[in-house]
């Protein structure tokens, strides 16, 4: 994903999870979970992140198997959900739409042109390119 120009955490575990989302200064747009990944679980930890921001996009990846996993994930509160094995165009296009509802989403993000400052739910943004 950096290689697209978006800056990323993993994590292994649903704990490991909700200390990396809450110790940004500034929420992540979106998360990726792995259903089928056995460290957590996802209903739960959807909630959890949804409970520290209930704007965040998430996107569940699961197996075909996983299908009811689909529906719930879905109903409790998931954005989207991609089955694996994903087509990584698909997957960057799904990102990029969902990224693009965040920042159009009123009240979300606001740029001030005259100092070149932006905010994010009301906390100042640093403009940078990814990579650098």
């Amino acid at each position: 994903m950096p290689a697209q120009g978006y800056d990323t955490n993993v994590v292994d575990c649903q704990a490991e999870a909700l200390q990396e989302f809450n110790a940004q200064e500034v929420f992540p747009d979106m998360v990726l979970i792995d259903a089928d990944h056995g460290a957590y679980n996802t209903l739960q930890l959807i909630k959890q992140l949804q409970g520290h921001n209930p704007t965040v996009a998430i996107i569940v990846l699961g197996s075909p198997a996983t299908r009811p996993g689909c529906i719930t994930a879905l109903q409790a509160g998931a954005a989207d959900h991609l089955r694996k094995p994903v087509d990584v165009d698909e997957l960057m296009a799904r990102i990029e739409r969902h990224v693009q509802r965040q920042v159009m989403r009123p009240g979300v993000m606001r740029f001030d042109g005259w100092d070149r400052v932006s905010f994010a739910h009301g906390a100042p943004v640093v403009r940078t390119q990814a990579g650098r």
